[in-house]
C-alpha cells in the first residue's frame, strides 16, 4: 500500500456526516455567555491580519457585535451605503478560517470574503495591488476534509468580477488569477515558487482561501 493510501489526510468520507457540527458549538456559547439568538449579518469579512478591524475600531467606524456566539473571536458591525456588514480579525491560518466560517454559516451569514495580505509569486504582479483569487493550489490540508484530492480548486461563482470591479474605485491595481495557499510559509522552496510562477500563480498566502470556496458541509 503507498503512503498516500495509508495517511489519513487523503482518506476521509466525504459524504459522511460529522459528529461534531457548528451548530452545536454555536449553542454552548450562547448558553454559556446567556447571548440571545441572532443572526449574524448576511456579508461578513474575515480580515486575516486583522489591520483593517483595527483601522475601523481606532477611527470609530466599527461597534462590537455583542451577540455574535463565539469562543475565539470577536465581531465588529460595520454600515456602508444603508447594508450592515460584519468583520471578525485576525482568523489566521486555513484550519482557523474555516472554523469561524462555519460557525458564521450556521449563524445567518451567506457571503464569507477573506481579506489577507499575501507574498508575490507572479513577477508581473504589481504593487501594491489586489489579487482576487479565482482559484486556488491547494498545498494545504483544511480543504481536503471537504473535497476530493485535486491540484486546484476554482471559485464556482461570478462573485471574482465583482469584487474586481468594486476594488478597482479604490485606485490601485486589482488582478484576478491563481493563488497558492500553504500551511508552512517558510517551507516556500525557490523551485516551488518558479513552478507555480510559471504556472501563472500570482501569490501565496496561508489563510486557506479555498475554504471560503467550498460548498455547505454535508449534514
Amino acid at each position: 500500500m503507498k503512503p498516500s493510501q495509508r495517511c489519513p489526510l487523503f482518506n476521509h468520507e466525504l459524504e459522511s456526516p460529522s459528529a461534531f457540527k457548528p451548530e452545536e458549538l454555536v449553542s454552548a456559547v450562547r448558553a454559556t455567555k446567556g447571548l440571545p439568538k441572532l443572526s449574524v449579518p448576511q456579508i461578513c469579512v474575515l480580515d486575516f491580519d486583522g489591520d483593517l478591524t483595527d483601522w475601523l475600531v481606532s477611527h470609530e467606524k466599527a461597534n462590537s457585535f455583542e451577540s455574535w456566539a463565539c469562543f475565539h473571536t470577536k465581531m465588529y458591525l460595520v454600515e456602508t451605503d444603508g447594508v450592515s456588514c460584519g468583520v471578525i480579525g485576525r482568523t489566521i491560518g486555513g484550519p482557523y478560517a474555516v472554523l469561524i466560517a462555519e460557525q458564521l454559516s450556521v449563524a445567518g451569514a451567506q457571503l464569507i470574503l477573506g481579506l489577507t495580505s499575501a507574498g508575490r509569486v507572479s513577477p508581473s504582479l504589481q504593487l501594491p495591488g489586489f489579487v482576487v483569487a479565482t482559484s486556488a493550489v491547494r498545498d494545504e490540508g483544511t480543504s481536503l476534509h471537504y473535497l476530493p484530492c485535486s491540484d486546484q480548486i476554482a471559485c464556482p461563482t461570478p462573485i471574482s468580477n465583482l469584487l474586481t470591479n468594486e476594488l478597482g474605485q479604490l485606485g490601485l491595481t486589482v488582478v484576478q488569477g491563481s493563488v497558492w495557499t500553504t500551511d508552512a510559509p517558510y517551507r516556500e522552496t525557490k523551485q516551488q515558487l518558479q513552478r507555480h510562477a510559471e504556472a501563472g500563480v500570482l501569490a501565496v498566502e496561508m489563510q486557506g482561501r479555498h475554504s471560503l470556496l467550498l460548498p455547505p458541509p454535508v449534514k
